[in-house]
């Protein structure tokens, strides 16, 4: 049976100086998203701009486990195989850095973003650089897992909104 993947937008609507965080849900628990019980696999990159970014996935993650206000969008569907774990299924979250499923190798195989800002006092080449984010990340990594098999998009205006 195939998992709904839903991408969590932080915040009520779009970021006026920097984006909103971007995370991706794998509802493979019980409970409903839309009242906020659902348990299942939280998938994001953490940091800023100036420092980078590092991988971290939330397993058996409750919705309601935040106090954050965000928005939750249905993406798509990632197939079952996908999800099984190293990890010894437990009732509590396990958090770690390390991908344990076949859909998170999947999506590690597009690095989380390095630091894009450079601080006006550096003394480095004055080059434009690229803006890298979480939203950034989460698009390039979302489009792996559709080209490795794990993931079926319904929905690519979800992407391609704030």
């Amino acid at each position: 049976m195939p998992f709904n993947l839903f991408v969590i937008k932080y915040g009520e609507g779009p970021g006026h100086l920097f984006n909103h965080h971007w995370a991706l849900f794998v509802h493979t628990g019980s409970g409903q998203v839309d009242n906020r019980t659902a348990v299942g696999t939280f998938i994001n990159v953490t940091g800023n701009l100036h420092a980078g970014y590092v991988y971290e996935a939330h397993r058996f993650w409750p919705m309601d486990s935040t106090e954050q206000r965000f928005r939750t969008f249905l993406l798509g569907t990632v197939t079952d195989g996908s999800m099984v774990s190293d990890v010894v299924a437990t009732n509590y979250v396990h958090s770690d850095h390390e991908p344990k499923t076949p859909l998170e190798r999947s999506l590690l195989r597009v690095s989380p973003p390095g630091p894009s800002l450079v601080s006006v006092q550096s003394r480095t080449n004055r080059k434009r650089v690229t803006i890298s984010g979480c939203q950034h990340w989460l698009r390039a990594a979302v489009q792996c897992a559709v080209k490795d098999g794990y993931l079926t998009i319904t929905d690519q205006t979800v992407l391609e909104q704030q």
